[in-house]
C-alpha cells in the first residue's frame, strides 16, 4: 500500500482544523483511504470523519460502476439484510476494518462491484450511527445529515434493478449535491467546492444521462411512465440550476465560477432529459 502523503501543514493549521474543514479536505484527496498527517490524528479520533473518509473513497467510483452486472436479486437482498442485522466491527483507529472488507470481497461476485462499494460505506455509517464500539464516543459524534443522505442514496443505487429505479436514486444524489454546493460555497475554499462540482458533473453526465437513455428502451415501463419520469427529472435539474445560479450572486467571488459550472451542468442534464422525454 502506498505511503500516505506527507503533511506541509503548520502546528497552528493542524490545531485549527474542525470536522467541516477535515471533511472538505478529504473530498479533495486522490485516495481518501490514505489520510495525510495534517489531519490523520483528527480522523483517527473522530468517528464521524472516519466514516466520511470511508464514504468518500466509495463515492469516487460509484457512478463509474453503475454498469457493473448486478448479482441475483435474492442474494443481494440477503446480503443487505445480513449487513443490517449483523453488528459490524469497525474500530475507530488507524487499522482498516478488515473483517467487513474481507466479507464484502468474498461476496463481490454476488452483489456486483457497485453494491460491494456501497456495502462498505453503509457498514461504516451503520457502525458509527448504530453500533459504535464506544457509547461515549457515539454520543459525542453528531450525525452528519449530508453523510446520511449519501449513504441512503448509495443503498438505493445498490438495490436498483431497473433504469427507472437507478434514475430515482441518481436524481436524489443530484439534488443533494447541488444543495450541499450552495451551502459549502459560503464557507469552503474554491478547491474544496470544485470536488462537489466534480461529483455533480459525474452524477449528471455519467449517471443520469446514460441511465435516461436506457430508460427509453426499458420494456418494464410504459411510454407514459418513462415520459413522466424524464420530465420530472428535467424539471428538478432546471430548478437546481436556478437555485445554484441565484446562490452564485451571494457567495465569495472565488466560489462564483464553481457554482456557475454546476448550474451549467444542471442545464446540460435538463436539456438532454427533455430531448429524451420528447
Amino acid at each position: 500500500m502506498p505511503a500516505p502523503p506527507k503533511s506541509d501543514a503548520t502546528p497552528n493549521e493542524m490545531e485549527a482544523m474542525n470536522c467541516q474543514t477535515v471533511r472538505n479536505k478529504i473530498l479533495a484527496l486522490p485516495d481518501p483511504r490514505h489520510v495525510p498527517d495534517a489531519f490523520r490524528s483528527h480522523v483517527d479520533a473522530c468517528a464521524g470523519c472516519r466514516a466520511w473518509a470511508e464514504l468518500a473513497g466509495r463515492l469516487e467510483g460509484l457512478v463509474a460502476q453503475l454498469a457493473a452486472p448486478a448479482g441475483p436479486a435474492d442474494k443481494k437482498a440477503a446480503l443487505l439484510a445480513k449487513l443490517r442485522t449483523q453488528p459490524a466491527t469497525v474500530e475507530v483507529a488507524r487499522e482498516e476494518p478488515a473483517t467487513l472488507r474481507a466479507w464484502v470481497k468474498q461476496n463481490a461476485t454476488l452483489v456486483g462491484g457497485l453494491a460491494a462499494a456501497v456495502l462498505v460505506a453503509f457498514g461504516a455509517w451503520a457502525t458509527i450511527g448504530k453500533n459504535g464500539p464506544k457509547p461515549d464516543l457515539a454520543e459525542k459524534t453528531p450525525r452528519d445529515p449530508f453523510l446520511e443522505k449519501m449513504v441512503q442514496r448509495d443503498v438505493a443505487l445498490a438495490r436498483a434493478a431497473t433504469p427507472a429505479q437507478k434514475l430515482v436514486a441518481l436524481g436524489g444524489l443530484a439534488d443533494d449535491l447541488s444543495a450541499e454546493a450552495r451551502g459549502l460555497a459560503r464557507i469552503a475554499s474554491p478547491d474544496e467546492l470544485k470536488d462537489v462540482a466534480r461529483w455533480f458533473d459525474r452524477v449528471v453526465k455519467d449517471g443520469l444521462v446514460p441511465r435516461a437513455k436506457d430508460l427509453t428502451t426499458d420494456a418494464g415501463s410504459t411510454p407514459a411512465e418513462r415520459k413522466a419520469q424524464l420530465a420530472d427529472l428535467a424539471a428538478r435539474l432546471g430548478h437546481a440550476a436556478d437555485e445554484v445560479k441565484k446562490a452564485s450572486g451571494e457567495v465569495p467571488p472565488d466560489a462564483k465560477p464553481v457554482l456557475e459550472r454546476i448550474a451549467d451542468t444542471a442545464r446540460f442534464g435538463q436539456k438532454k432529459l427533455q430531448d429524451l422525454a420528447g
